[in-house]
């Protein structure tokens, strides 16, 4: 595991663009903090992704997660 968890912290430092992350679950609420980590290498383009459940009310915290 050791070795998974330095290849994903090498990849999310200098990742290969474009970039693009995943998240699963259904509340944003419930993944601010990766969502923050996330952000120093990804931009939010506001696209809906398939079947999501979107939270509306938490959309500006994909730009701005302090906000």
């Amino acid at each position: 595991m050791e070795r998974e968890l330095q290849y994903l912290k090498n990849e999310l430092a200098n990742p290969d663009r474009p970039f693009l992350g995943i998240l699963g679950g259904s509340k944003v609420s419930d993944k601010i903090a990766v969502i923050k980590a996330l952000m120093e290498n990804a931009q939010a383009p506001g696209i809906p992704m398939g079947s999501s459940r979107g939270e509306a009310d938490k959309a500006h915290l994909a730009e701005d997660p302090e906000s």
